[in-house]
């Protein structure tokens, strides 16, 4: 897939998943497998987004979250651990 939007150096997004043009990922974040975050969506700190996740909307995780398997966090959801 392709990746956008604003990744940082410090975070790690895999060849097969997919960061639309509008998201950010920060920090030390990982998105990985086929794993997507589009629209506003945020990945910080040391969260981790994989498998076939879907991140979208406003939504933000953070902080040392995990997301995985066919989860999908929208809206103006925000997840942290």
């Amino acid at each position: 897939m392709t990746s956008g939007g604003l990744v940082a150096d410090t975070a790690t997004v895999s060849e097969s998943a997919y960061v639309g043009p509008n998201a950010v990922i920060s920090g030390n974040a990982v998105v990985s497998g086929n794993a997507c975050v589009s629209g506003n969506a945020v990945v910080s700190g040391d969260a981790w987004v994989g498998g076939d996740a879907r991140i979208d909307g406003e939504a933000w995780v953070s902080d040392k979250a995990q997301i995985s398997g066919n989860a999908r966090i929208d809206g103006e959801a925000q997840i942290s651990a």
